[in-house]
């Protein structure tokens, strides 16, 4: 195996499985699980698939949108009866504890646009959905701020792939292992210098 061809190899094995009678169970599962605990986004699975069939793009990020607020349900409830005992583990050793302070406040302090801004800032959207049930947010705005920002994230996603298929397509085969190995060397980088 070429190493220095690892990511442009993985990423037409993620075009190759966008067509398998089961990639919709697995987007399904993935995006659920994202929104709860999964580190990895799920545009990284949507992307292969409407690129692969770029007339299904709307009805894929439709799809997605549901079980990412059907996962949101998972992580709110989670939060609001089971952070200290199943969750407070798992956020502190993947360096989440930092957010979910912040996101925690941010709560407090603008109720349904942090919900909104989920989608925006950098910060994973399980973090959001978390805290949200931890801090007790009405469970109808926060239905409505999921389905917003979740919609605007993957409608996004959708357009840029249905409307930029050629121009993704090409930068995705000439750039896909330099960006990989960009993000693997920053990843290690910030590892290295951050604060223990």
């Amino acid at each position: 195996m070429n190493v220095r061809a690892l990511f442009s190899g993985l990423y037409q094995y993620a075009l190759e499985k966008a067509e398998h009678p089961r990639a919709l169970h697995w987007l399904a599962l993935f995006t659920v699980i994202e929104a709860v605990i999964f580190p990895i986004p799920v545009v990284v699975m949507l992307m292969p698939m409407i690129l692969a069939q770029p007339k299904r793009a709307w009805w894929l990020a439709t799809f997605t949108i549901f079980f990412s607020v059907v996962g949101a349900v998972v992580g709110y409830c989670l939060g609001a009866f089971a952070f200290d005992w199943l969750l407070h583990d798992f956020f502190i050793n993947m360096g989440y504890m930092h957010y979910f302070d912040q996101v925690s406040n941010w709560f407090h302090q603008y109720g349904i646009f942090c919900i909104l801004a989920g989608s925006i800032v950098p910060i994973p959207f399980k973090v959001f959905t978390v805290a949200a049930g931890v801090v007790g947010m009405p469970f109808l705005p926060f239905i409505l701020g999921c389905l917003i920002s979740r919609s605007l994230r993957y409608y996004l996603v959708a357009a840029l792939c249905y409307f930029g298929k050629n121009h993704i397509e090409t930068f995705m085969v000439r750039y896909m292992d330099r960006m990989g190995w960009f993000f693997i060397g920053c990843g290690l980088m910030l590892w290295w210098v951050w604060p223990k």
